[in-house]
């Protein structure tokens, strides 16, 4: 049965392999979408209010401590090949 379970969970990633290796254009609205999401559902909380530091401060900060490494246009991250793949 584990067999079974691996070569499913094998084909499954598979199909979503091209997709995975797709780089993220950084004017992508919907890529920008999730990642504004990704920062709000991981270090906002409703009770939050936002502080005297500007607003781009803010996200710069949060981009970092989520592990993004170009702060400023976290898509970028995104444009590169990950690791093991040729390109």
């Amino acid at each position: 049965m584990d067999h079974e379970l691996y070569l499913l969970q094998t084909l499954l990633l598979n199909q979503l392999k091209e997709r995975m290796l797709t780089p993220v254009a950084s004017q992508d609205q919907s890529a920008l979408e999730k990642i504004k999401e990704l920062r709000k559902r991981a270090l906002l909380s409703g009770s939050d209010t936002p502080g005297t530091q500007p607003r781009t401060h803010r996200y710069n900060q949060d981009y970092k401590k989520l592990g993004f490494r170009n702060d400023t246009d976290p898509t970028k991250d995104f444009s590169e090949t990950p690791p093991g793949h040729s390109p």
